[in-house]
């Protein structure tokens, strides 16, 4: 069996959590959303790095066009010297 792609990992995060009625989803779906370990995704929360997050009753969440806008501002144009913006 194929390993998915990040997208299609992306698409059907995204579809599952539309199909609840939501626009955020969860820590460990984030993690896999945006192609990393959860773990990673906790210590740049600690570090204050990352997708904006909200935590609401002992619950981390993240919207989904929040994971969209940082994963787009990650972009490195090579023109530019490389740097991120």
């Amino acid at each position: 069996m194929a390993t998915p792609t990040i997208t299609a990992v992306r698409e059907r995060i995204r579809d599952e959590a539309l199909a609840g009625g939501l626009d955020f989803t969860t820590s460990a779906s984030a993690a896999l959303y945006l192609g990393i370990a959860e773990g990673t995704l906790r210590k740049w929360r600690m570090r204050r790095y990352g997708p904006r997050f909200q935590k609401v009753g002992g619950e981390i969440r993240y919207y989904l066009s929040d994971l969209d806008a940082w994963l787009d501002a990650q972009f490195v144009d090579s023109s530019d010297g490389g740097e991120a913006r």
